[in-house]
């Protein structure tokens, strides 16, 4: 496979697989990282241009914003990379909150786009933006301090959701999980991310998803959402998203929120279809 380099755009560490063919952004998940896309992208054509975001407060990068996160930052970063690399014309992949990103990355920059993935979006129906989360959310209470990536992979492999991803998706995880020996996502930081979620300050508007007018696939899980339920291998996407854009497709999948680690296969052929 071929070896990512990386680099900086301000405070963001952004991956890129070089390559002459066509270009492919990704948008790792809340407390993920850009190389858990490399399971994907092996499986992509080897002249595929593949970049891959650290978001902020994730992986490599750095958060220049003290304190609880704002959704629409993370869109702003994708737009600042694009920016910086002067990317046009690209396919924009982005999972859980990166689709919320990457969603608003094309709002904010449509030039930027000629088509997108949507992998389970946690882009909602409008209703569900009634305000932050009441209750603290369990992340403020994990393991934070680990010795390598092979101790929290002998951990993670055979529990759930590991248990159902493809084993070289979780090795990617683990292996780029940390930053010396803490959690390169803060369990805090990670935290405000989930209880920021419902805010009406992270809701994309009608307007602004209506603005967005490439092709856009919104590949949603198995499992619906239950109101009161924190189940994180359920859905947070909208089940009428598909129809709030121009030129929306809806696909639901025999897998759960994570889809990218469980099904890369598929997740890749249908990159392939985009490009």
């Amino acid at each position: 496979m071929r070896e990512p380099k990386s680099s900086f755009v301000e405070h963001l560490c952004v991956w890129e697989w070089e390559g002459a063919g066509p270009c492919v952004v990704f948008a790792h998940a809340t407390s993920f990282h850009a190389r858990i896309w490399d399971s994907i992208i092996r499986r992509l054509p080897a002249d595929v241009r593949a970049i891959a975001i650290d978001l902020r407060g994730h992986g490599r990068s750095g958060n220049p914003v003290p304190g609880p996160a704002r959704w629409k930052d993370f869109g702003h970063d994708i737009a600042l990379v694009g920016d910086a690399l002067g990317l046009r014309d690209v396919v924009g992949v982005g999972h859980s909150m990166g689709a919320h990103s990457t969603a608003y990355a094309a709002v904010l920059r449509p030039a930027m786009f000629r088509s997108l993935l949507l992998i389970d979006p946690v882009i909602r129906p409008d209703a569900l933006y009634t305000g932050k989360w009441t209750e603290s959310h369990f992340a403020r209470n994990r393991r934070n301090v680990w010795g390598s990536g092979e101790e929290m992979y002998q951990k993670y492999a055979n529990r759930p959701p590991f248990d159902k991803w493809d084993d070289a998706a979780v090795r990617d995880y683990c292996n780029h999980a940390l930053n010396g020996i803490a959690l390169a996502c803060a369990p805090e930081f990670e935290a405000s991310i989930y209880e920021a979620s419902t805010e009406p300050e992270s809701r994309i508007s009608p307007e602004e998803l209506a603005s967005i007018q490439v092709p856009v696939v919104v590949m949603r899980a198995k499992y619906e959402a239950v109101a009161g339920v924190v189940d994180m291998n359920a859905s947070a996407t909208d089940p009428a998203l598909a129809s709030r854009l121009a030129k929306g497709v809806d696909v639901k999948v025999d897998y759960g929120h994570f889809i990218p680690m469980e099904a890369p296969d598929l997740v890749a052929e249908q990159i392939r279809e985009l490009l």
